[in-house]
């Protein structure tokens, strides 16, 4: 019966860190994005790198007024810009999921703990019943 406690208690704690555990990993997805254009874009040639990759762009105000038919598909603002507040925000949120996940397992090991002594306690007790009825 301990160790069924012991198992809810594992079960409680998996489904209790899931939250924290997919923040984590979506940082990781972000960063191994990075990694993999850096290193497909180390592999291009050169020629190739020269032509996709736009290093400047001039920017001529009141020329092309005439709306495209895509011009409901161009971006009003970069997406890749960095947001300073969004960013402090996200930082924010993540450390304080790390303070709850830390608080969340340093609880947890005094509950294992605890369970591990009373589960030693009642082994001892077992043993002795075992031995008085022989």
């Amino acid at each position: 019966s301990n160790s069924i406690i012991l198992m809810n208690l594992l079960v409680g704690l998996a489904v209790d860190d899931i939250q924290g555990v997919q923040s984590i990993a979506f940082i990781k997805k972000l960063g191994l994005q990075v990694r993999m254009t850096m290193e497909f874009e180390s592999v291009l040639p050169d020629k190739i790198l020269k032509r996709f990759i736009i290093m400047d762009e001039t920017i001529t105000p009141n020329e092309g007024k005439q709306q495209s038919f895509w011009s409901w598909w161009e971006f009003k603002s970069n997406p890749f810009a960095d947001n300073k507040d969004d960013m402090e925000n996200f930082n924010f949120r993540i450390n304080e999921s790390i303070v709850d996940v830390k608080d969340s397992m340093r609880s947890l090991r005094h509950q294992m703990k605890a369970l591990t002594e009373k589960n030693q306690k009642i082994e001892t007790l077992l043993e002795e019943l075992l031995k008085r009825k022989n």
